[in-house]
């Protein structure tokens, strides 16, 4: 019983203090290489934040908060900064907003538990698991997922989004989470 109370607690400080930490640049494109852009995702820990930019070329940024349970998307041009705000941690909404799935997030089951899992392959310098999602014919999707938590690439029938960089130990900025104050909400 002290025993299994013991690894219990070790375990759990484990999981304490293995948060994670990165800095990961990714690019998207069309099948062909039309409409390349790029974008960051940053983490620590409970707080991500993905950056880059729209296609209006205006800097947006979404902000990601697991403990809040919240979402906030910041939109910049050279005269204003609107932003939105979404209660829930709807992985599927930061999937669509940016195309990578963080699967720690809620509602990601589907990722991984309605495909198959076909072997694995390296992004950006990191061992990840292959899942088809969808496979008709000669269209397919895969998805590479890193340590059952992160999607570092997908490749669709006509776009790709891979992983170009990963940085497991970056410096962030003091205010890198922090929404910018000067934001006018959308209702």
């Amino acid at each position: 019983m002290k025993i299994t109370f013991v690894l219990f607690l070790i375990f759990s400080c484990l999981k304490l203090y293995s948060q994670d930490k990165y800095i990961v640049n990714y690019e998207f494109f069309e099948k062909d290489g039309q409409n390349k852009k790029n974008f960051t995702l940053y983490r620590d820990g409970n707080k991500l934040k993905i950056k880059g930019p729209d296609k209006y070329g205006n800097q947006t940024s979404m902000y990601v908060f697991k403990d809040e349970r919240m979402i906030y998307t910041v939109s910049e041009n050279k005269d204003v900064k609107m932003g939105s705000k979404y209660s829930g941690l709807d992985c599927s909404f930061v999937g669509m907003a940016w195309g990578v799935y963080i699967l720690d997030l809620d509602k990601c089951e589907f990722l991984i538990n309605s495909s198959t899992a076909q072997g694995t392959a390296t992004v950006a310098g990191k061992e990840c698991t292959i899942y088809n999602i969808i496979e008709q014919g000669d269209l397919r999707t895969d998805y590479y997922i890193y340590n059952n938590n992160l999607m570092l690439k997908r490749i669709a029938p006509s776009t790709t989004i891979q992983a170009t960089n990963f940085n497991e130990n970056p410096v962030f900025a003091p205010d890198e989470f922090t929404v910018p104050p000067d934001v006018q909400w959308l209702q």
